[in-house]
């Protein structure tokens, strides 16, 4: 029987500085940096959290992806992340086409924009970058308090590209006084260097972020809906037209450049989350279906004894049960951010038609389709829900509408498995599932 790819998520937590609308799970370093003993410690946790889910899983599916994220991964060394590329290489079987994805920083890299690293990456088996640009003004910049320059950002990027094929740049877009000339002018810019991918995230402001409370004091407003919309029409049109693929709400791809981590969760395939604070959705071994996470705080992360988690009882993440409900929501929440949407027919004969009922409101998708927001296709072998251009930008309001309010009673959450934020968050922001 072919076993389904696994996809894997690392977490780094820590970052130079907390940048002021983040509310990942990042952490500040010390003003002295990463004492050696401590980053020593953590890569030796994930490691050995690696080595216990190699127990919990079943062996020898296909790797998909391999994805660190943060944080600033980048400011992990190359002989660290070999580390745990070894140890990730014993999950499952390693194929020539097992994507491995770093996130990086401009302002974490050496004084030759990264080169010399980025060398070093492509050695040890690292094949895809993901470069936080954010912005290509220094006022933005300065605004959004990232610390490397617009200049810095550029050759960092053409850096990464002497180096590897497949190089994404991270932007955001609806800054205050930010007007669509000057965003047109920085989605060109990237679009002329050639870049395998472009995410372009609108800025949503976050609780327990520095931006949450500058704007409850009204120290500045976010850009108004219509003209939102307008940012993100641009967008399409903008890379479209440079030959770049919508394949999801924020992100854009030469053909066959997606990346294969984030479709994975997209399309709510099974991905291990590692490392503080990391989620996962995987099948274990037994072949139940579960919602994973581990201690978010690096600290409560560490203090787990490593000597202990050769079992059950003492394992490294905390886990429940994914009930078929709770899946179909997942996979609507998820899919219809893709352009391919959800292939839903597939979802009812494996979830069960039960399980489905409970967890979509049909009159409101009936209504959607009629108004010509979602739109139903039929394929050679399932039905599949796809949102129109109409809809897509409106995608927070319909998963709303169509997804039956669930209760803790039958969808328990552990304490400290936080409870889909991601969920209210507006459609193009940066989401995280892992």
């Amino acid at each position: 029987m072919d076993l389904p790819s696994l996809h894997i998520y690392v977490h780094w937590p820590w970052c130079k500085q907390k940048c002021p609308y983040c509310d990942f799970n990042s952490h500040a370093l010390p003003a002295n940096g990463l004492p050696v003993a401590l980053r020593e410690r953590y890569i030796r946790q994930v490691i050995e959290e690696i080595k216990w889910w190699c127990t919990q899983v079943a062996p020898n599916r296909p790797i998909g992806s391999l994805f660190f994220g943060g944080g600033t991964p980048s400011l992990m060394h190359p002989h660290e992340i070999a580390e745990v590329i070894a140890a990730a290489q014993t999950l499952g079987a390693w194929q020539d086409s097992t994507e491995v994805t770093l996130e990086c920083n401009p302002t974490s890299l050496e004084e030759d924009c990264g080169h010399a690293y980025f060398q070093q990456l492509r050695a040890i088996g690292v094949n895809r970058l993901s470069i936080g640009v954010q912005g290509l003004r220094d006022d933005w910049l300065q605004f959004l308090g990232r610390t490397h320059s617009a200049n810095g950002a550029l050759a960092t990027l053409a850096a990464a590209q002497q180096v590897f094929a497949r190089v994404n740049a991270d932007v955001i877009y609806g800054l205050p006084n930010q007007t669509l000339q000057d965003w047109e002018q920085l989605l060109q810019t990237l679009a002329g260097m050639g870049l395998s991918h472009i995410a372009a995230y609108q800025l949503t402001i976050e609780r327990n972020t520095a931006f949450w409370g500058q704007v409850r004091r009204n120290e500045w407003q976010p850009v108004e809906n219509d003209l939102e919309a307008d940012f993100f029409a641009l967008t399409q049109a903008t890379l479209c037209k440079a030959g770049y693929e919508n394949y999801e709400i924020s992100n854009f791809a030469k053909p066959g450049q997606a990346c294969q981590h984030n479709q994975g969760v997209w399309r709510s395939e099974d991905y291990l989350g590692v490392g503080a604070g990391a989620h996962g959705r995987v099948t274990l071994a037994s072949g139940e279906r579960v919602a994973t996470a581990t201690r978010k705080q690096p600290e409560a992360y560490l203090a787990q004894d490593i000597q202990g988690f050769s079992n059950r009882s003492g394992h490294f993440a905390c886990w429940e049960p994914l009930s078929g409900i709770r899946q179909a929501q997942e996979a609507l929440f998820a899919g219809l951010r893709l352009h391919e949407g959800v292939a839903v027919g597939s979802l009812q004969k494996k979830l069960g038609m039960a399980a489905w009922e409970r967890a979509v409101l049909m009159a409101e998708v009936k209504y959607f389709i009629k108004i010509g927001w979602l739109a139903e296709h039929q394929t050679t072998d399932t039905h599949v829900w796809r949102l129109t251009p109409e809809g897509w930008g409106r995608l927070d309001g319909i998963l709303q509408r169509i997804l039956t309010p669930l209760t803790l009673e039958h969808e328990p959450t552990p304490s400290y498995i936080q409870n889909n934020q991601e969920v209210t968050k507006k459609p193009h922001s940066k989401i995280r599932i892992t």
